[in-house]
């Protein structure tokens, strides 16, 4: 009845009219509501189940889990380098992987006396000792990476005292040299014993390929810990570690004292270069520091400065108070205090040659150019097994002159090698934190689950093949 009085008086084009509006209306809103429930439908595609199936796939999966045998004492034969760097991979890494960290030695190691534990902030301790509790869970396991961060000098070693070293499916050696050789016995370790070595650069890269390394060979670099090497964090205090040059301009250089690290060519160029007139101090912090410093011809009486053996909790503040830092070394692996000179926005010299010529570039820093080499430890072969096979090492030659010339531009150009030690904060900031390097192990160890975990062909794949590439500096051998 109310349809009929709704028709009344009216035409039937307008009722036909209003029949249609209403048909449309409802067709409308049906297509609405569709566009409602697939607009719904691509949210949820795209913002939940996408990304958990992604991160499911990407993420390192929990039959995988990694063992890490390193030490962080810090004397002996592995050395405070290693240590500091066992740290610096073990933290961040345990955010992204299931770790359990073992101690290299027979060691409880958080209470031996040489133990970098007792200088570590309060968070990394705490993360030690978790990874620490994890290693003695997981190592029963029999599905697991192990990486072994030591020199393969102690493979051996290491294979006689653990019976399950073969359980593993995944073995990894983290290992380094600072010629263009290795000690003999390495490459026939790595090669029996090993499925992958990492090292730090390119130039360790070819030096083992050169040797005949036939395991795949990982570049990982190493990092450092930007809250703790900050310019912003550290203060500045001269008259604490400088206080009989706390008014000059003040060259640090900090590193073990051996004939590597060239600090003959380093003593003689600063005391050529520089009088006790300047107002310039060379100071010097090493371990082991030797009685030929205090012998050292010395004509121009330039002021050099022995500094003791200090925490390594004020090493930020000794970067902070000096104004410049030089490591004129013969070859390193890395190069670890110069690369925390560098992340201090400190103005820093140092040879491009070998681990440092991963990071030393003239944008930012003022690097010792290298244009030849020579035998290495000429006076101390016994340390490689005799002087017949140290001559299979080289290193390279440090040029007095160019050291000079590197020290009197820093000195003469204290404003812009200031802004280029700004510039070296920020991009050891951007890519060189442990954080960093943490992230480019995480995708390494992705690459070993879908290769070997997944029954992949390694040897087939094409990240094998991209590992055996022939790229990185040529080697000149001492004649």
């Amino acid at each position: 009845m109310r349809q009929i009085r709704a028709l009344r008086g009216r035409s039937w084009a307008e009722v036909k009219a209003s029949q249609t509006a209403d048909f449309n209306n409802r067709r409308h809103g049906r297509c609405y509501q569709w566009q409602c429930l697939l607009r719904y439908m691509l949210c949820l595609w795209f913002f939940v189940i996408f990304p958990y199936v992604a991160m499911t796939w990407v993420s390192v999966p929990n039959d995988l889990t990694v063992v890490w045998s390193a030490t962080i004492q810090q004397q002996g034969l592995i050395g405070a380098g290693f240590a500091h760097e066992a740290v610096d991979f073990l933290v961040p890494l345990s955010n992204h992987v299931y770790i359990g960290w073992v101690n290299e030695r027979n060691l409880n190691p958080f209470k031996s006396s040489d133990s970098a534990y007792h200088e570590l902030k309060d968070s990394d301790k705490v993360v030690l000792k978790k990874i620490y509790e994890q290693g003695r869970e997981i190592r029963k396991y029999d599905n697991q990476v192990l990486i072994l961060q030591f020199q393969p000098s102690f493979y051996e070693g290491y294979l006689r005292s653990n019976t399950n070293f073969k359980s593993y499916k995944y073995k990894i050696g983290r290992c380094m040299f600072e010629t263009t050789s290795v000690p003999e016995g390495w490459v026939r370790t790595i090669n029996k014993h090993l499925d992958e070595i990492w090292v730090p650069s390119k130039f360790a890269k070819s030096v083992f390929l050169k040797e005949g390394v036939k395991v795949p060979i990982v570049v990982i670099k190493e990092g450092f810990d930007p809250e703790v090497f900050s310019s912003k964090n550290a203060t500045s205090d001269k008259s604490k570690f400088f206080n009989h040059c706390k008014k000059d301009f003040v060259f640090l250089s900090a590193s073990k004292w051996e004939d590597r690290k060239g600090w003959d060519v380093l003593l003689q160029a600063f005391t050529e270069e520089f009088t006790g007139i300047d107002r310039v101090c060379l100071a010097i912090r090493s371990t082991g520091l030797k009685d030929q410093l205090n012998h050292q011809n010395n004509p121009n009486h330039a002021r050099i400065l022995k500094i003791d053996k200090i925490a390594m909790n004020d090493y930020p503040s000794l970067f902070k108070s000096a104004d410049a830092f030089i490591l004129p070394s013969h070859g390193e692996g890395w190069g670890r205090t110069a690369m925390e000179a560098l992340a201090m926005g400190l103005p820093t010299i140092a040879s491009r040659w070998s681990g440092l010529g991963e990071f030393i570039a003239p944008e930012y820093s003022i690097p010792i150019n290298i244009t030849d080499v020579e035998y290495a430890f000429a006076n101390e072969p016994g340390n490689l097994g005799g002087k017949q096979f140290a001559h299979k090492h080289s290193w390279a030659r440090l040029d007095k002159y160019a050291v000079r010339a590197a020290l009197r531009w820093v000195y003469n150009n204290q404003l812009e090698a200031a802004k280029m030690g700004e510039r070296a904060e920020q991009f050891m900031n951007t890519y060189y934190t442990r954080e960093v390097i943490a992230e480019d192990i995480h995708k390494r160890l992705l690459q070993i689950y879908h290769m070997k975990f997944r029954t992949r062909n390694l040897q087939n794949s094409e990240d094998h093949n991209l590992l055996h590439s022939k790229e990185g500096p040529i080697l000149k051998e001492g004649t």
